[in-house]
């Protein structure tokens, strides 16, 4: 069995993130681990020298002091208060500051949620659960929340009921078609 002292679970403060939350307390329940619960605030920048002054290090700072905030209130209101949950915030790209603190902080599994984005939104944004599941010397556990689990079942649902309803009537066009030519067979 896999021991784990220490559990990463990056949170980008969406409802879809707080079940990778639930998924990291159930594997813990009843043991001492520690779990850390990372915010990443996404400071990619378009020049090759990034530009800091006083004004937008300040912006920083302040969103950083909310993020805390929101990350304590979501331990309160709905993570049943753990203790051995700690919350760490930081800037930069956001799956390179996943894959460092585990690294650094010699994490034994990272729990994270999907989004589920697909097509040309998963082009444009790229999803950040893959980047990390393949950067990662750690092993990455991804979580599909339930609210998409549930999408995706209906959308089999109605892919099967399209198929489904394409196979009768190619059934029936097939078996209209094995009339015609056992009627044709009969009058020969």
């Amino acid at each position: 069995m896999l021991k784990t002292t220490k559990l990463l679970v990056p949170i980008d403060l969406s409802e879809y993130s707080l079940e990778a939350v639930k998924y990291a307390r159930e594997l813990v329940s009843g043991k001492e681990t520690q779990i850390y619960l990372l915010h990443v605030i996404s400071v990619e920048s378009q020049c090759a020298l990034p530009v800091v002054d006083q004004g937008s290090e300040s912006v920083l700072r302040e969103i950083e002091e909310v993020s805390l905030a929101q990350l304590e209130t979501l331990n309160r209101k709905k993570i049943c208060n753990a203790r051995n949950i700690a919350y760490v915030i930081r800037r930069g790209l956001i799956f390179r500051e996943i894959v460092k603190f585990a690294k650094d902080e010699k994490i034994d599994l990272i729990v994270m949620a999907t989004h589920g984005r697909t097509g040309i939104r998963r082009a444009l944004i790229g999803s950040v659960a893959e980047k990390v599941i393949t950067h990662s010397a750690v092993p990455v556990l991804a979580v599909k929340p339930q609210l998409l689990r549930e999408a995706l079942l209906n959308e089999n649902e109605i892919e099967v009921q399209l198929h489904s309803s394409q196979g009768e009537n190619n059934n029936n066009k097939a078996a209209k078609e094995n009339n015609s030519q056992n009627h044709s067979l009969e009058l020969v």
